[in-house]
């Protein structure tokens, strides 16, 4: 299992980040509202906004159940 992290940009020490969790596959209304909420917050408190994604998916991963069908592969995040 791979638990690496990966910033598309450079995270400066003093600067928080403010992080938005999910699956995220397929940017639907939801997903939009989550983002638009997390980047409102990091720029109220000057931090970095992000988004956490999961591979593979949490209920393969927790129940051992088969992952639903993806909108989107985990590249095109």
């Amino acid at each position: 299992m791979d638990f690496s992290i990966q910033f598309d940009t450079p995270v400066a020490p003093e600067r928080g980040v403010v992080m938005g969790f999910g699956v995220f596959d397929g940017v639907h209304h939801g997903h939009r509202l989550i983002m638009h909420h997390v980047c409102e917050m990091g720029d109220s408190i000057k931090a970095l906004p992000a988004a956490v994604t999961f591979v593979p998916h949490p209920r393969q991963l927790l129940s051992g159940a088969e992952a639903p069908g993806l909108l989107i592969s985990v590249e095109e995040r």
